[in-house]
């Protein structure tokens, strides 16, 4: 049985014509030169820019986990996004996680903005249990997952994983908070002093 495709050799090689033309011409001038292709529609210009900003696909995905400890309590208890962070913003990224994702890159001023996130947790974790112990520090854990194999998956969307699921070598501690004078602690350990928020 012949190829289909070469009955009409000519209709394939209109639709690879228009396809250079109209696509990617178009996305390299855009890519290389960082400006909008002349006469070309604003949608289209559009989709020309996104098309150039993922060039290489990504080696890693990181997801973010917080845990809480109780007054008179050692152990830490991961509690569950959905009753915090209710909003999404785009694709399968949480607002947790953008903002977690921000402050990593802020250096001292991330850290109050952790700091922040910790107090709203507290708070937040006294409104849903008020018959619970008071929360005396909260910390944030970051796992990290190789693209190449550890996300492979059956098909079907992204779920994040419960923490207790993921082993204990692959968790790393962003900081640590707490409510009882201490000062948060970095992925390191080291105290942080924090500095006043200018107004």
């Amino acid at each position: 049985m012949k190829n289909m495709s070469r009955k009409n050799p000519l209709r394939d090689h209109i639709f690879s014509l228009i396809f250079i033309v109209v696509w990617l011409i178009p996305m390299a001038y855009a890519g290389l030169f960082h400006k909008n292709v002349p006469y070309a529609p604003n949608y289209l210009n559009y989709l020309y820019r996104i098309a150039c900003l993922f060039t290489k696909r990504t080696s890693s995905w990181s997801n973010y986990y917080f845990q809480v400890q109780l007054k008179g309590n050692s152990e830490w208890i991961a509690l569950p996004e959905e009753d915090y962070f209710k909003m999404q913003t785009f694709g399968y990224r949480t607002r947790f996680h953008r903002m977690m994702v921000h402050s990593r890159r802020q250096g001292q001023h991330g850290m109050l903005q952790r700091q922040s996130i910790a107090e709203f947790i507290k708070e937040r974790y006294m409104e849903l249990h008020p018959e619970k112990p008071e929360v005396e520090s909260v910390r944030y854990i970051r796992v990290i997952y190789r693209t190449s194999g550890e996300m492979a998956k059956p098909k079907g969307r992204w779920l994040t994983p419960p923490l207790d699921a993921i082993p204990l070598d692959k968790r790393k501690v962003v900081s640590t908070h707490y409510f009882d004078g201490r000062m948060p602690t970095d992925k390191s350990g080291r105290e942080i002093k924090l500095k006043a928020k200018r107004n």
